[in-house]
């Protein structure tokens, strides 16, 4: 494996009897996660914590 090259960005493609397998891509690193984002932005109602209907519940269980 070349991992220096696929971090210089290359694109490296392993192969298995001439058939290609494996194909190496770098990753573009993670955003910085800035907490307190969407702080104000979003309302959980408290309506949110009642009990599901049947219907509702069954159709989370898949019945």
């Amino acid at each position: 494996m070349k991992p220096k090259q696929v971090e210089a960005g290359e694109e490296v493609v392993i192969a298995r009897r001439g058939i290609p397998v494996v194909r190496m891509v770098g990753c573009q690193p993670l955003a910085k996660r800035q907490p307190d984002v969407l702080k104000g932005k979003v309302v959980i109602p408290d309506s949110f914590f009642d009990p599901l209907p049947d219907v509702e519940l069954d159709a989370w269980e898949g019945k």
